[in-house]
């Protein structure tokens, strides 16, 4: 390892976060030509070696992180660690950048609904603070009474007009079984229900707001990629994964919509349709094709 390789190791281990080219040049006296080429001998010894880090270039930035292979055990080290709870103060800066948020978003012909919060799952033994969400939840319809409100995606609901799960089965069949109660008129398949966090209200319009996820990486370094599940072996293995499992929410008449996650690569998710650089992966007319035909609940509306 040469010295540059080694400066260049102890600053990101320091930053944490991703640092420009620019800066990183700066600090180590070196042109961003040579930190970039100091960066891939990291990465190849750190590969070589087969540590539990690696090095990811982001655009113009450079971040040490942990190997996703490595992720449950990171998640059990560091869990215990208990971040204080949502002080007034805090909660006062949340709420009045989330209601400038919904007042200057409110005229905007693209916005269709509002949602505040994103899995506020219980976390480090403490549970989500349910007022909390009921409130920006009521605070919002007051602003906007026209539009619908889901208090947090995915869980844990406490009020919400729109009901949705987070659901990242890989299996199709298996994926489609989830639903095939909710899609005869029974109960709704929910996995935070079992364990007494949430419960489907009977009649509320229910979708999957996050499905999919599926890994391609075919350009990159495999062990680098995530994704969820085992990723595919070729193109047409993918494309045959996201039709049967978006096929599974199209047949379901009781299913108004869906959001396949995601649309493009973010840091080391590469589970996109798009890359981080925005150029399609794919050819983009067969998700047009396969998202456009005719859902199952409008099939129901047309008859009526």
């Amino acid at each position: 390892m040469t010295e540059l390789e080694a400066g260049l190791e102890a600053v990101l281990f320091a930053a944490g976060d991703a640092v420009p080219a620019e800066r990183l040049a700066a600090a180590l006296e070196t042109s961003p030509e040579e930190v970039f080429h100091a960066a891939e001998a990291l990465q190849s010894l750190y590969d070589f070696e087969k540590r539990g880090i690696m090095l990811l270039r982001l655009e113009d930035k450079l971040q040490l992180a942990s190997r996703p292979l490595y992720a449950a055990a990171v998640r059990r080290a560091t869990e215990s660690r208990r971040p204080p709870s949502l002080s007034p103060a805090a909660l006062e800066v949340f709420q009045g950048e989330w209601l400038d948020a919904v007042t200057r978003d409110f005229n905007h012909p693209a916005i269709v609904g509002w949602c505040p919060l994103n899995e506020t799952w219980d976390r480090d033994r403490r549970k989500q603070i349910d007022a909390t969400l009921a409130m920006i939840y009521r605070v919002t319809k007051l602003l906007d009474p026209t539009r619908p409100c889901i208090d947090t995606s995915g869980n844990y609901h406490v009020i919400t007009d729109i009901y949705d799960v987070h659901d990242y089965e890989q299996d199709p069949e298996e994926f489609g079984a989830h639903y095939e109660a909710f899609r005869t008129g029974g109960d709704f398949y929910d996995l935070q229900r079992e364990k007494g966090r949430q419960q489907y209200v009977k009649g509320l319009p229910m979708f999957v707001s996050e499905y999919g996820g599926i890994k391609w990486n075919p350009q990159g370094d495999v062990e680098r990629a995530w994704g969820y599940g085992q990723g595919p072996r070729t193109e047409e293995e993918f494309i045959a994964r996201y039709r049967d499992l978006t096929d599974a929410l199209l047949d379901n008449p009781n299913m108004f919509g869906f959001c396949y996650t995601q649309l493009y690569d973010v840091e080391q998710e590469t589970n996109g349709l798009y890359t981080y650089n925005r150029e399609p992966k794919f050819d983009m007319k067969l998700f047009a094709a396969i998202n456009g035909r005719t859902a199952a609940c409008e099939k129901e509306l047309s008859s009526l």
